[in-house]
């Protein structure tokens, strides 16, 4: 049967090469990569040694354990994985952002239209996403979820495409950086800020205006607790 891990982490650690150019580096053919990646069949031990080596990551990495991955590393699992992770979010406009953690090592990778409170739960998500991100060391927040910037309105200093981790149960202070959902309307990735009862949302992208919000229209604000730069 074939091994969708494996086959999945050959194409990460392949990268931007082509399966000709890896072929090469791996000293195996390309027809052999083509099979490997398509999960036709499965390496051998020795030609799994060679990919693991030409890759710098080990084999158990390349079968499927995560545990010595560094924090903040990038992953996508199958959809029935038992491993632990953090959901990442992603999708939403200017530095929106966006799904329940399979245990506790890593974090979810969320979409922002999946991002919504489910009562009682405490999480901020929900269905299931493939794709996590391993937890940073001082995140220590369950319900904490991983998101993708998408759009200009935080650059320079937050890019289209960076990865970051809110937690739920920080407490949001003026100047802080959060995801903010507003309510019947967008999930945003803004700067905060609290002034004269309203709640000012701030871009680092000067060609952004500032958007402000009545408390009320604010339906939650998650502080950002981890950046990967």
């Amino acid at each position: 049967m074939p091994d969708t891990v494996l086959a999945g982490r050959i194409r990460m650690v392949r990268g931007s090469m082509t399966q000709a150019q890896f072929a090469n580096r791996t000293d195996l053919s390309r027809q052999s990569m083509i099979n490997y990646e398509a999960g036709r069949t499965i390496p051998s031990t020795s030609h799994l040694k060679k990919i693991a080596l030409a890759s710098g990551v080990a084999v158990a990495w390349l079968l499927g354990d995560i545990s010595d991955l560094p924090p903040g590393a990038f992953i996508m699992l199958p959809a029935d994985a038992t491993l632990p992770a953090i959901p990442i979010l992603s999708e939403g406009q200017a530095g929106d952002i966006g799904q329940e953690p399979l245990q506790l090592n890593m974090l979810p990778l969320e979409h922002q239209k999946a991002l919504k409170p489910q009562e009682g739960s405490g999480k901020y998500w929900e269905g299931d996403n493939e794709y996590w991100l391993t937890r940073p060391a001082d995140v220590r927040d369950l319900t904490a979820y991983s998101m993708r910037v998408k759009g200009d309105s935080m650059s320079p200093k937050l890019e289209e495409g960076q990865l970051v981790v809110a937690s739920p149960i920080k407490q949001v202070y003026s100047g802080d950086l959060a995801v903010v959902k507003i309510k019947d309307d967008a999930v945003l990735l803004k700067v905060v800020y609290f002034r004269n009862g309203k709640v000012e949302l701030r871009s680092f992208n000067p060609a952004h205006e500032t958007k402000i919000f009545d408390r009320e229209d604010i339906e939650f604000m998650n502080k950002i607790v981890w950046l990967k730069l």
